[in-house]
């Protein structure tokens, strides 16, 4: 349970920088300094991923086996001595893994649109074409 609450916290901050760097994109940045923190941020988020991703995916396959050990639980035991305590602790730590799961793709997806919100915004006068590239960068650099 510690290690799928660590990988929550770690994914949940992962989420939290892009939706700073779109938040800042948006209320301030000028078109030179997006590519420049978009760097920094997709750094941070590849040193992260490959840090966390043995551990992850061994997260994932005890989740995968503790699953059906729950089920065999269940039907291995009458229906009235079926206790919520025997199941609870399994059920818990399958529901968070499946939450780090849905967290850390929601991180994904945020990256995926970073380049049509960058398309979205205006920069004044002239800066079309710098956007544009703003734009293959932010994707390409994916």
């Amino acid at each position: 349970l510690g290690a799928t609450l660590a990988f929550l916290q770690i994914c949940q901050a992962l989420a939290v920088t892009v939706d700073t760097f779109c938040h800042r994109m948006v209320s301030n940045l000028k078109v030179s300094q997006i590519m420049q923190e978009w760097n920094v941020i997709n750094a941070v988020l590849y040193k992260v991923s490959t840090t966390i991703a043995p551990g992850f995916v061994a997260l994932q396959a005890v989740t995968l086996l503790m699953v059906p050990c729950l089920v065999a639980d269940i039907f291995e035991q009458p229906p009235a001595a079926i206790s919520a305590v025997a199941i609870l602790p399994g059920a818990v730590v399958t529901l968070c893994a499946i939450r780090v799961l849905f967290v850390a793709g929601t991180v994904t997806d945020k990256c995926i649109r970073m380049p049509a919100l960058v398309n979205t915004l205006s920069f004044g006068r002239g800066t079309e074409r710098t956007r544009q590239h703003v734009v293959e960068y932010i994707d390409n650099s994916m």
